[in-house]
């Protein structure tokens, strides 16, 4: 990636989201509030003077503990684009081709970015807002599809059992049509022990959250969410 446009790029989330109370580690922008992560992410296209911008909010209580490091952004998140025409960003690497794209920036942290880490500081809010940002960049029929894990779980914590539900039923039918789909083509032992796990996982969440078990799902919130925050050293 062109140094210029990294170096514009990081004193842009030092002037504007280092206030916010976001940390730097190494390449991710985080911040934590309340019961969410926030985090920013550029990704440059190999060999070509393109990139993107990655950025979202996770529940802390999700099933796989958040880390603040460079893999971040992939870890199951969502890659939401941000450009003219929904494309990646492009530039030229000459000083008025440099300036045009940091200015590009400077439209997405004022009028996508800011807004939406400002709103997404829960997970009631942060589900409203991936929601927007998903309608906005994804395809109709992506969008119509409750199969973001994450999503589910901001659900959960939201109190939202009857939507979670939904959520919880179509990520189970999604993930057994795969494991059987794997199973027939080619067999792993240790792929098929993973995924039997996480069917049963699955099915155990989806048999709680439809019986209303507040108790059980509570419980399963607080260790997910306890496990994530001892990964970022909020506790100890």
């Amino acid at each position: 990636m062109s140094q210029p446009i990294r170096k514009h790029y990081h004193a842009l989330c030092k002037t504007i989201l280092a206030p916010l109370g976001f940390k730097r580690s190494p390449d991710v922008h985080y911040r934590v509030t309340n019961d969410v992560l926030q985090y920013l992410h550029m990704v440059h296209y190999r060999g070509a003077h393109r990139f993107y911008l990655v950025f979202g909010a996770v529940p802390l209580c999700r099933s796989a503990p958040v880390e603040a490091n460079c893999n971040l952004a992939f870890t199951g998140l969502e890659l939401f684009e941000y450009s003219l025409g929904k494309h990646a960003i492009s530039y030229n690497e000459n000083d008025e081709g440099i300036a045009a794209c940091v200015a590009i920036l400077k439209t997405c942290f004022e009028h996508d970015l800011v807004p939406f880490f400002h709103n997404a500081v829960d997970c009631a809010q942060a589900f409203t807002e991936n929601r927007r940002i998903y309608k906005t960049y994804a395809s109709e029929e992506d969008y119509a599809i409750p199969w973001n894990e994450d999503e589910m779980y901001m659900l959960l914590k939201a109190g939202d059992y009857e939507t979670a539900l939904k959520y919880a039923k179509t990520i189970y039918e999604s993930r057994l049509e795969g494991y059987e789909i794997n199973k027939r083509s080619l067999s792993d032992p240790e792929h098929d022990a993973w995924m039997e796990q996480l069917l049963g996982e699955t099915a155990e969440l989806v048999l709680h959250v439809e019986a209303n078990d507040v108790d059980w799902i509570q419980k399963h919130l607080q260790s997910n969410e306890r496990r994530s925050r001892l990964s970022l050293g909020l506790e100890t």
